[in-house]
């Protein structure tokens, strides 16, 4: 991961052999498996924080199967995200409140690969973001960390991703009669799911 100032200075790097990067509120976290960071072993995944430039501190470690993966990773604020997902593409969806370090771990199944993720405070949102290929009518599905509520919601013709910003989530479908266009739909969320 590098960075580079809106001054113009030079670039710097931030962390060496980062796969997948996020920022929440203790700043950038990245993901690294032995597919990109060659140092550590087959079936071993870390998600680090960086604590200065060129330098990170490991948060969580998991040792699984080779060829294991870090697919998807998103923050914000205490709450950061990350979808581990196994050579067989099964996997799952990890969410870990920073402070306690308590870790919440939601089976994905084989729709673990590719898995779009995001972020809002308490809100976690995910979907397929493969496009919609594998299944048209892919669900979002909504955690609500503090209540630890899990809500599937049925997405008719789903594009690929998912986004968040405050308390608004959208999403992208296709258009019905071309499916050359795509139209994204963006709702308030209630934490209650209304």
């Amino acid at each position: 991961m590098t960075s580079s100032p809106a001054t113009g200075a030079s670039t710097r790097v931030e962390a060496l052999g980062a796969s997948e990067v996020a920022i929440g509120a203790d700043g950038p976290y990245v993901a690294r498996t032995s597919r990109v960071d060659r140092s550590l072993g087959d079936g071993v995944l870390e998600i680090a924080r960086v604590t200065s430039p060129g330098t990170t501190a490991p948060m969580l470690t998991f040792v699984g199967a080779p060829g294991g993966d870090v697919a998807s990773v998103a923050a914000d604020g205490d709450v950061l995200a990350f979808v581990v997902v196994g050579p067989d593409d099964v996997g799952a969806l990890h969410v870990v409140d920073v402070p306690t370090s308590a870790v919440t771990v939601v089976p994905l199944g084989t729709a673990a690969w590719p898995t779009a993720v995001a972020v809002c405070s308490s809100t976690v949102a995910w979907t397929s973001s493969n496009g919609g290929m594998a299944d048209p009518d892919e669900p979002v599905h909504v955690l609500d960390t503090v209540s630890g509520e899990l809500l599937r919601v049925a997405v008719h013709r789903n594009y690929a991703g998912v986004y968040c910003a405050g308390d608004h989530l959208a999403w992208r479908t296709l258009d019905n009669a071309t499916d050359a266009r795509a139209t994204t739909t963006v709702v308030r969320w209630h934490p209650d799911g209304t």
